[in-house]
């Protein structure tokens, strides 16, 4: 853990989460005007840079821990790798689908028919709405994303570890490849 980086990504979550508030849903709220309104607007502004910089922190996260393993051991377990990732995000992420789902409290799951909304469930447990004009659930759109590069980057980390390790054989080449990729 670093505790710099997990400060940053409260500040993140903090951001995010003052970008979706409603003033409406804050009781006894005092009135958002002068330096105190200024710095909540200003923050509610920037919500879009809270996720943005949370999937960088996550990035530089997970793809250190991959370096890592694969500096030490010559090889990634992908299978370890994957089930670890997913269950720090799968259980929450499908007991709020099950919760929706039963409650009905999502706009995605009220239209259409029984096969309709099966399809819609469907589609938000495997991680597929961004593919799909089925309407996406609040943040669901991001966790697919995550989930998304949480399943390349081992494949992708290793196929440029196969590729530069032709060219040098230690892992400095990485860097320069992955950037070269980026750009």
């Amino acid at each position: 853990r670093v505790l710099s980086l997990d400060i940053l990504r409260g500040i993140c979550i903090m951001i995010v989460l003052i970008h979706h508030v409603s003033i409406d849903s804050i009781p006894n709220i005092p009135e958002l005007t002068g330096v105190s309104g200024f710095i909540f607007w200003k923050i509610r502004g920037l919500g879009w840079s809270g996720v943005d910089l949370f999937f960088v922190l996550s990035g530089f996260l997970i793809g250190g821990l991959l370096l890592s393993e694969l500096e030490q051991f010559k090889k990634i377990n992908i299978k370890r790798f994957l089930l670890r990732r997913g269950l720090k995000i799968w259980p929450s992420y499908y007991l709020l689908i099950v919760v929706l789902a039963l409650f009905g409290a999502t706009n995605w799951i009220r239209e259409g028919d029984f096969s309709e909304q099966l399809t819609q469930v469907i589609v938000h447990v495997l991680y597929l709405q961004n593919y799909f004009d089925i309407g996406t659930n609040g943040p669901t759109w991001s966790l697919t994303i995550e989930e998304h590069f949480y399943t390349i980057l081992p494949f992708l980390i290793l196929a440029i570890y196969h590729f530069s390790g032709k060219v040098n054989k230690n892992l400095k080449a990485l860097p320069i490849v992955m950037s070269i990729i980026i750009i």
